[in-house]
């Protein structure tokens, strides 16, 4: 993998739009820094997901 630009963003916005278009419901999208990684992250993104 390499490191997101702004355009990489950008796209995924678009993509995720269209997504929530197509099929009536929200989506949800999550960044990650270089390295937030290991068991730490994890809890984080789990419990991230479940709030909401």
């Amino acid at each position: 993998m390499t490191p997101a630009t702004a355009d990489d963003w950008a796209e995924v916005g678009q993509l995720a739009q269209a997504v929530q278009v197509a099929n009536g419901e929200s989506v949800d999208l999550a960044y990650v820094e270089q390295g937030c990684t290991g068991e730490r992250a994890a809890d984080g993104a789990r419990n991230s997901i479940e709030d909401t």
